[in-house]
C-alpha cells in the first residue's frame, strides 16, 4: 500500500522524471487555447469569433492560475527544504493513516 501511495503521490506532483498530472492540464489547456485561435481564423460570422473568443480567454486564464499555483507551490517546497528525497515511507504512512480514518 505504501508504494501505490507514493506512485500517486509522484504522479500528481510530477517527480520521477515526469511531468504528472499537472503537465496534463498545462497541456489540455494550451490545445483548448490553440483550438480557440484555430476556430478564431476560420470562423465566418461574428458569432464564432465572439465564441472562440471565449474560449481563447478561458484559455489563457486557465494556463495563467495552473502555472501560477504550480510556481508557488515549487517556491513554497523549496523554502522549506523539501524535496522528492526527504519524503520517507513514515512520512508516506503517516499521510495514509490520514486518508484512510
Amino acid at each position: 500500500m505504501d508504494n501505490l501511495l507514493s506512485k500517486i503521490i509522484n504522479f500528481l506532483s510530477g517527480s520521477g522524471g515526469s511531468s504528472g498530472l499537472m503537465g496534463l492540464l498545462i497541456s489540455i489547456a494550451t490545445l483548448a487555447f490553440i483550438y480557440g485561435i484555430f476556430k478564431y481564423v476560420v470562423s465566418k460570422d461574428a458569432e464564432s469569433r465572439q465564441s472562440s473568443t471565449k474560449v481563447i480567454i478561458f484559455g489563457l486564464i486557465t494556463l495563467f492560475v495552473m502555472v501560477s499555483v504550480w510556481g508557488l507551490v515549487a517556491l513554497v517546497k523549496g523554502t522549506l527544504g523539501i524535496t522528492d528525497a526527504n519524503i520517507t515511507n513514515s512520512q508516506t504512512q503517516s499521510v495514509q493513516n490520514l486518508i484512510l480514518k
